[in-house]
């Protein structure tokens, strides 16, 4: 949500004013507008499959994390 990514570049500028951070404030605007164009296109090709699967199999798609979510568990099990 907004308020969580607030909190987070918060944290991120407030780390960036420390004298000897490693993190400047460009960094942080530079990773913000990165990761705001990685997650727009990932939601373009989700939306470019939505007109290449049939209308019954996006229904199917919601197991997707869950399946990832098991495996993951099972793996660190």
């Amino acid at each position: 949500t907004n308020a969580d990514d607030l909190v987070v570049l918060m944290n991120f500028f407030t780390e960036a004013t420390i004298a000897n951070s490693r993190i400047k404030a460009r960094h942080v605007f530079i990773g913000q507008y990165i990761g705001f164009i990685i997650i727009l296109g990932v939601s373009m090709i989700g939306y470019g499959l939505s007109f290449a699967l049939p209308i019954e199999m996006l229904g199917f798609l919601g197991f997707l994390p869950m399946i990832l979510g098991i495996k993951g568990f099972i793996e660190i099990i």
